[in-house]
């Protein structure tokens, strides 16, 4: 597994959260996962749109999980999750990768878990 740029992990609970954004890697992001665990993407760009790909990791008698892939379109807001552990785990962890004009410009996330 290639270790790209970990994301923290925010806790939402009753009393909400200020979620803390972060801007895109341009080489792709990385966050542990339990299974209850969700990503928020905003678009700042005000001319690219983008597409996330979260590479499964998983198979069920060897047939591989297509790769999910979620457009992020200009000035766009969205929510996607959960992710399956034993779809998306790698060593505990769910890979996202980006498409696009420099993500790390105009894209932010946050991921959380409920």
């Amino acid at each position: 597994m290639s270790r790209l740029a970990e994301l923290a992990v925010q806790r939402l609970g009753l009393s909400g959260i200020s979620p803390e954004f972060s801007y895109a890697d341009a080489d792709g992001n990385q966050f542990v996962n339990d299974g209850r665990t969700y990503v928020e993407f905003e678009n700042g760009s005000l001319m690219n749109g983008y597409v996330v790909t979260f590479a499964p990791q998983g198979s069920v008698m060897g047939v591989a999980f297509a790769e999910v892939n979620v457009t992020i379109g200009v000035g766009a807001r969205k929510v996607v999750g959960p992710f399956p552990q034993f779809v998306f785990n790698d060593d505990g962890r769910v890979q996202m990768t980006y498409a696009g004009n420099a993500p790390s410009a105009g894209l932010v996330v946050c991921v959380f878990r409920v």
